[in-house]
């Protein structure tokens, strides 16, 4: 009052800081990290994958919030635990029809809740950046979500297209759409010549077959009747259980392969001469034999053993 000049230092001892707490926090909470405990690998129908969301700091939760995934349209990871804390973990079961070659978090969905610090923050919840120095799902893990079966998408073989014989080999590769294990068995192709393709192998998405021919086993173009499993199990890499339908491109369809594994067999013999009798003096008397179908004569000279007398041909 008296107009003197006020000393403006702080009083050591008797700051507001020396009677109350009192904490100023207007930083708002983000998200970090997104990882999962499960691991990666392939999961299928009813397996569960957790999702861990790391924040910047501890945050309340409605619970009610959940993760979008890259599974399929309107489907996601709910709310498991963690909330009061700095990360928080959702839970994913596939189901029917959900497929991902490379699981991902598509978006943090409030859902009608709220995200907030212990200091009633609101939480920041769009997702770090693509290879940025936070990490995602798909950049921390290898999770394929995998739920259809495997199925056969086309046969072919190595070899050349062309007549093979008794005693020859063939190769048959049955490739289904994605990798496959065989277990039990093992399984057999039934062929439409009659024969029998035993297995192999199998490599990647390939079941490797090998065909023998065997007598009597013929067809102007070979194909694949039917995959005989007995008892073998063809599975992809999550356990989906493949079908084995006979697909567009069989065989037939790739290749262009003949099997004559047929016999050729005397069906006649005959000659031209008229009936008679014959001397020494009569010409050659030419005997037709009748095969079953076209043959070739090679190395040697055949003969005809005949009823008129020893050794005469």
């Amino acid at each position: 009052i008296a107009g003197n000049n006020a000393d403006l230092s702080l009083p050591a001892g008797a700051n507001i800081a020396d009677s109350v707490d009192v904490v100023v926090e207007g930083t708002r909470p983000t998200i970090t990290n997104i990882t999962s405990p499960t691991g990666d690998g392939y999961y299928t129908v009813g397996n569960d994958v957790d999702i861990n969301v790391k924040f910047s700091e501890p945050v309340n939760i409605a619970e009610s919030e959940r993760l979008a995934l890259n599974t399929g349209a309107g489907i996601y990871a709910l709310y498991e635990s963690g909330n009061g804390t700095d990360e928080i973990t959702f839970r994913y079961t596939v189901n029917v029809g959900h497929g991902s070659a490379d699981l991902a978090v598509t978006n943090f969905d409030i859902n009608g809740g709220s995200v907030k610090d212990f200091f009633g923050n609101d939480a920041y919840t769009t997702l770090p950046a693509v290879g940025g120095a936070n990490d995602l799902l798909e950049e921390n893990h290898d999770i394929v979500i995998d739920t259809g079966a495997p199925f056969i998408a086309s046969i072919d073989s190595s070899v050349a297209d062309g007549t093979y014989i008794i005693g020859d080999t063939i190769d048959i590769r049955v490739n289904f759409n994605e990798d496959v294990v065989v277990t039990g068995g093992p399984p057999t192709l039934a062929m439409d010549s009659g024969g029998t393709a035993t297995f192999v192998n199998v490599t990647g998405n390939t079941v490797n077959f090998s065909y023998t021919i065997l007598p009597t086993e013929i067809s102007t173009d070979l194909d694949v009747v039917l995959m005989n499993l007995s008892g073998a199990l063809v599975r992809d890499l999550s356990t989906n259980v493949a079908t084995t339908a006979m697909p567009v491109n069989n065989l037939a369809v790739t290749k262009n392969i003949n099997i004559e594994g047929g016999v050729p067999t005397i069906t006649d013999i005959t000659t031209s001469v008229a009936d008679g009798y014959y001397s020494t003096f009569s010409p050659n008397l030419i005997i037709e034999v009748v095969f079953s179908e076209p043959v070739f004569v090679q190395g040697g000279i055949p003969r005809l053993q005949l009823n008129v007398g020893a050794s005469r041909y």
